[in-house]
């Protein structure tokens, strides 16, 4: 009896602890989002003893990388996509953003001789994991198109054999 008891009080803890671990885990990531959405959270804006936290980037860079990227969507909406990638790949060497690399891959992905390059900066895009901040239909798109150019890329596939 005292055996049966000590397993359900067991039992009983474990399921609270699992429930608080997940309960936790579920409202972290909302947390942090919601502090990255405004003002950052206490513990980042206090940098570590290894300097490891990077400074936001100053009014010159910023403008400088925003001219870069408006360059690239004047390029690319004029259909010179050569140009818009390149503008692109300025404003996130710059500053590194999800909708630069967003950008980089469409405009490497509108360029036949680029379709490889494309794959790849639509994977960097994708693996990126602040990719949601461009919105999920760019996310979606950027998804569908990388599928779009693997299945084209597979098509081009030719052997020759000699005899």
């Amino acid at each position: 009896m005292l055996q049966n008891r000590f397993s359900s009080l067991t039992l009983k803890l474990v399921s609270v602890i699992t429930a608080g671990t997940l309960a936790t885990s579920l409202v972290a990531p909302a947390a942090w989002a919601q502090a990255s959405a405004g003002q950052p959270a206490k513990s980042e804006t206090k940098s570590d003893a290894g300097g490891s936290a990077k400074p936001a980037p100053d009014k010159k860079t910023r403008d400088e990388a925003r001219s870069a990227f408006e360059k690239g969507q004047k390029a690319f909406k004029g259909g010179k996509f050569a140009d818009a990638s390149e503008s692109f790949q300025k404003a996130n060497s710059i500053l590194p953003t999800p909708h630069a690399e967003y950008w980089i891959a469409m405009s490497l992905a509108a360029q036949e001789d680029k379709l490889g390059d494309a794959v790849v900066a639509l994977e960097v895009f994708l693996n990126n994991p602040d990719k949601d901040k461009v919105g999920e239909l760019k996310v979606t798109e950027a998804s569908a198109k990388l599928s779009e150019l693997k299945a084209k890329q597979a098509g081009e596939l030719q052997l020759t054999t000699e005899p």
